[in-house]
């Protein structure tokens, strides 16, 4: 067992050093320096009224705050949704999952519209209402959803806040297949399987 002391920022060599590794990653390697750095007060504003207008600052009044998403935060989040997606479908669907997920991540500081919102919600008008150790969870998350036991697929919106809400469909193989062969009846082509409309497809 070792102890470990926090001797503080280090000596100005380490310091030095620190800084020197770090520019080197800036220049090098910029895409990963953005999920490391937050947003000035400026940026924040900035960002909330280019994208909601004078209600940016009535929401930055409020809190709201704003986040640089690079490619590793969001490939946590991908990541993310994939489970959250596994984990209703057992829930909701009472198996465990097989098949393909299509997701999506929205956020009202995005320009999300209430219009927008309401169209993804109408699919999904079923009430989730969650506890831990008869405690509810609405503090942390809230969802709607619609679900088909029969043929293994699930549809989901998850909001955890205004500014981070998934969309979420989960097709289990028999679901897909299903799905697909109602749109060759229709003469449309299979859904897809990869990467697809600004949808993560897993």
């Amino acid at each position: 067992m070792a102890r470990i002391r926090d001797s503080g920022r280090g000596t100005e060599l380490e310091e030095a050093e620190f800084q020197k590794q770090a520019q080197g990653l800036r220049n090098s390697q910029p895409h990963i320096v953005e999920d490391w750095i937050p947003l000035s007060r400026n940026q924040i504003r900035r960002q909330l009224r280019e994208n909601l207008g004078k209600r940016g600052d009535i929401l930055r009044r409020a809190g709201w705050g704003g986040m640089s998403f690079g490619p590793l935060t969001c490939d946590v989040l991908d990541r993310f949704s994939r489970k959250l997606a596994k984990a209703l479908f057992y829930r909701e669907v009472g198996e465990r999952f097989d098949g393909v997920i299509y997701a999506r991540r929205y956020s009202i500081a995005d320009g999300m519209s209430f219009q927008v919102l309401q169209e993804i919600l109408k699919f999904a008008p079923m009430g989730a209402e969650l506890f831990r150790a008869k405690q509810p969870l609405s503090d942390q998350f809230n969802y709607r959803f619609n679900a088909s036991s029969s043929l293994g697929v699930l549809y989901a919106v998850v909001e955890f806040s205004p500014q981070l809400i998934f969309q979420i469909s989960a097709l289990s193989r028999r679901g897909l297949a299903g799905l697909n062969e109602y749109r060759a009846g229709l003469g449309q082509e299979p859904l897809p399987t990869d990467e697809y409309g600004g949808r993560l497809v897993f």
